[in-house]
């Protein structure tokens, strides 16, 4: 596919460029905790079961996972979420506060009564998220190891699979729509069009 063949070009560029590719670690550290503060707000209820409280803490890990990886790139680099330490971070953000607001939006329309609306759309977000994850991380996993870095992703790759398994169970169960399913996957796909568009431009400038 052309879009795996862009992705990869810029994801080594981001790799052959220390300076650029800890704020991208960063940034993927980033957007793993903004999915565990999401998970938090709006599923702390009594409601909260184990699979759940897993998928939260398994976000955090992923989120202190790449925080720590800065520092087989360059020690001490990036100690904060502030801008300058983010690659592209205000439309990373906006990506996900997009897909999040899309989702809600939508189900609004037509609210379940037997199930309490945000755990819907945790579940709709959730799987959105996770089947991106399904895209990029591998790809960007297969890059480190034939740049010979110092880390890898498997065990982060294996958990994501997890939670997308756990969500697409969850949907069958709770709220089977699959033309509403495609129809979310064809708006996140332009909400993700749109940040990596910022991304590539901006790593393709910076290492030219």
């Amino acid at each position: 596919m052309q879009e795996d063949k862009t992705i990869e070009l810029v994801l080594q560029s981001i790799i052959r460029s220390p300076s650029i590719h800890v704020k991208w670690l960063n940034t993927l550290s980033f957007l793993e905790h903004v999915g565990t503060r999401k998970i938090l707000k709006t599923q702390s209820g009594t409601g909260m079961d184990e699979q759940i409280l897993r998928h939260a803490s398994e976000e955090a890990r992923h989120a202190h996972f790449f925080k720590k990886m800065i520092d087989h790139v360059e020690k001490g680099a990036c100690p904060n979420y502030e801008p300058s330490s983010l690659l592209c971070g205000y439309s990373a953000y906006r990506y996900f506060q997009s897909l999040d607001s899309m989702v809600n939006h939508e189900l609004s329309k037509n609210k379940r009564k037997d199930y309490p609306h945000a755990f819907i759309c945790y579940l709709y977000v959730t799987t959105l998220i996770e089947e991106r994850a399904g895209w990029l991380y591998p790809i960007y996993n297969k890059l480190l190891e034939s740049e010979g870095a110092a880390f890898h992703l498997k065990s982060v790759i294996s958990e994501e699979e997890r939670h997308l398994s756990d969500m697409h169970s969850a949907l069958a169960k709770y709220d089977i729509d699959s033309i509403k399913l495609n129809y979310f996957r064809n708006e996140e796909a332009k909400l993700y069009h749109t940040f990596f568009q910022k991304l590539k431009n901006h790593v393709l400038v910076k290492t030219a």
